[in-house]
């Protein structure tokens, strides 16, 4: 299980808290992997020279997309 702590900043960390959220959690901290990838806002060009950093496989942010370091430009 995802540790909730990794969710900070992740769009559905509200249902982490969530009275609507079954049994109070995002649906995807049980079966969700850490893995690594850089955190890119949607308006950044490259070279991305962002750092690569561990994150659930599941992440969302808005206006920032989550790229595979192999991907970077």
């Amino acid at each position: 299980m995802i540790d909730r702590a990794k969710c900070a900043g992740c769009r559905d960390d509200f249902y982490n808290t969530s009275e609507l959220a079954v049994g109070g959690m995002c649906w995807s901290r049980k079966t969700g992997k850490i893995v690594k990838r850089l955190k890119v806002h949607m308006d950044q060009v490259p070279p991305w020279k962002n750092p690569v950093r561990d994150y659930p496989d599941c992440y969302r942010a808005k206006g920032h997309v989550m790229v595979k370091p192999e991907d970077r430009r």
